[in-house]
């Protein structure tokens, strides 16, 4: 992967680049549920070229994404 990211003010993360989407349930150790489950399909190197809004609240963090998938990868056809 390789992103940039920019701490907007306290609380709100914008992040852009080549990354995991923000998807399942994050542990403590910052690991994603959603890592190593193949029926989610989205496993090692599967990463997506988008923007990433991340929103800190109290108890919870809120993201929105939006993505446009691996752009250095040559698409499949067939």
């Amino acid at each position: 992967d390789y992103y940039f990211r920019w701490l907007i003010s306290k609380g709100y993360t914008l992040y852009t680049g080549l990354m995991d989407k923000p998807y399942g349930i994050r542990h403590p150790d910052h690991t994603a549920f959603n890592r190593g489950v193949s029926s989610f399909g989205l496993n090692q190197n599967d990463q997506s070229h988008g923007i990433t809004l991340q929103m800190n609240l109290d108890k919870f963090e809120l993201f929105t994404n939006v993505f446009a998938g691996n752009l250095n990868q040559v698409p499949l056809h067939g």
